[in-house]
């Protein structure tokens, strides 16, 4: 019991330590979505390149309606891509890309951006 009783110390101590260094509260980060955008019907030799065509067509056409933060695919959301055999005899494959086009912001927090701190010791103008 007495050895339980001297380690109480050194626990909270431990505790204060963890405390005062842990880091500050995290901001939140809030996604932004657009109306979704098609890409161009997209002919291509085979299925691979017709996808990756289609997705460089839906990235162009989002960055001339949105701009340039939304033109990635993998924060987009309600994707689709996908490709079928051509009917007309012009190539192999058809594809296309349908996606909403999104951007991640980060929240703004409470503390003021340009705020200096002051190491210890240091004088305070006023």
């Amino acid at each position: 019991m007495e050895l339980t009783f001297y380690r109480f110390p050194i626990v909270a101590a431990a505790l204060l330590v963890m405390l005062a260094l842990s880091p500050a509260p995290t901001e939140a980060a809030v996604r932004q979505c657009m109306q979704p955008v098609t890409s161009e019907i997209i002919p291509a030799p085979n299925d691979r390149l017709g996808r990756q065509m289609a997705l460089r067509s839906w990235s162009d056409k989002t960055r001339r309606q949105h701009g340039t933060p939304f033109t990635s695919w993998r924060v987009a959301t309600k994707k689709v891509l996908g490709c079928r055999p051509a009917t007309d005899g012009s190539a192999a494959f058809q594809c296309v890309a349908y996606a909403a086009p999104c951007k991640v912001e980060q929240v703004p927090g409470r503390r003021q951006p340009n705020r200096r701190r002051l190491n210890p010791g240091e004088a305070i103008e006023t």
